[in-house]
């Protein structure tokens, strides 16, 4: 009887331990298929967030590209035919003295020679009339080279700018082009007329040579002389 007791006591109590290891079993079951379906959801969101990003990546890099390309074409559109800096001028050259240099195609060049017959000075200019004040071009510009000419070429002429007392004007720069095997010593000061400019430079068997630009005819031009000045002494060559 105590033994048939014992049994439907033992019988009682394990009949809601069961219940509870069902539940707990199924609550575990849950989470896990739970937790699993919210893991494979979030990674297939996130994976979709990618795909949409590197998508959205590659279209903005391809726009970069295009951007690149369109700014490169347009930029070589707007760009000269040629490259070379000297294909709007033309040569001068002086078998006697032994020189040559480039100048701009419409300009002009006169020589003026000395009482032997020697050339010691030209004048390039934008105008091939003879210029006074009274019937000068708007647009006037001049620019003259002299060769060993004591007058224009003389060492103290250089050396007065050089210290920056020149009687010409206050100078304002030197500068050197150094054109391949020739130094040329470039001055520019300011003067009642404006901005002016002279350079010196000396063959090796010190013949000397010197440039200047012609004042008096306004800033604009005057500016545009020391450019057309610059561009003549940077293609400056001996030939002999």
């Amino acid at each position: 009887m105590e033994n048939q007791d014992q049994q439907q006591f033992n019988q009682i109590v394990k009949e809601p331990l069961n219940i509870w290891l069902v539940i707990i079993i199924a609550i575990v079951v849950t989470a896990v298929v739970v937790g699993g379906g919210v893991y494979f959801w979030q990674k297939r969101v996130i994976d979709s967030n990618n795909s949409s990003y590197q998508l959205l990546q590659n279209q903005i890099n391809d726009l970069q590209t295009q951007l690149t390309e369109s700014q490169t074409e347009q930029a070589n559109n707007q760009l000269p035919e040629s490259s070379d800096s000297t294909d709007n001028l033309q040569t001068y050259t002086n078998s006697q003295l032994g020189f040559e240099f480039k100048y701009p195609q419409d300009w002009y060049i006169s020589q003026y020679e000395n009482l032997d017959n020697n050339i010691k000075r030209i004048t390039v200019s934008n105008t091939n009339l003879e210029v006074s004040k009274a019937n000068m071009p708007i647009d006037f510009k001049r620019v003259w080279i002299a060769y060993d000419n004591s007058i224009e070429t003389n060492q103290s002429i250089e050396d007065e700018l050089k210290s920056g007392k020149s009687s010409e004007g206050s100078v304002v720069d030197k500068s050197v082009i150094n054109n391949k095997d020739i130094l040329i010593n470039l001055y520019t000061y300011n003067t009642i007329g404006g901005i002016g400019a002279k350079a010196f430079w000396s063959k090796s068997n010190s013949e000397r040579y010197s440039a200047i630009i012609a004042t008096e005819i306004g800033k604009s031009n005057q500016d545009q002389e020391l450019e057309i000045l610059k561009e003549i002494l940077t293609t400056f060559k001996f030939i002999k």
